[in-house]
């Protein structure tokens, strides 16, 4: 995939494009790999891009992860009556936001 900084003096940051493929893959620009992640409800692949001067271009290569078992997934488990959201790092417990209306600042407790 080509990414081409038209008309700004750099452009980096996130940047999203139209993706309908594997929830696991890997950017990969100047050889490095770049931090991206894919949003499936929206089709989107978004990607934190290096900075492009005006007028150059990046050339960006996906690939599928070959393994992604060692990323566990993480949950939020929200029960909206304590105003709590459980935070779950692959099946253990890692923390809970607390939130709400009787609490002066969002925070999460405990901490590891």
């Amino acid at each position: 995939m080509l990414i081409k900084n038209h008309r700004r003096k750099w452009l980096a940051g996130p940047y999203a494009v139209d993706f309908d493929g594997e929830s696991s893959v890997a950017c990969i620009c100047n050889g490095k790999e770049i931090p991206a992640q894919v949003d499936a409800n929206k089709k989107k692949l978004v990607m934190i891009l290096p900075d492009i001067d005006e007028g150059k271009t990046l050339d960006i290569e996906i690939k599928k992860q070959k393994d992604t078992s060692f990323f566990p997934s993480v949950k939020c488990i929200e029960n909206p009556e304590k105003s709590v959201v459980d935070i779950m790092i692959g099946e253990e417990y890692f923390s809970s936001f607390h939130y709400g209306k009787d609490v002066v600042r969002p925070y999460l407790n405990p901490l590891c």
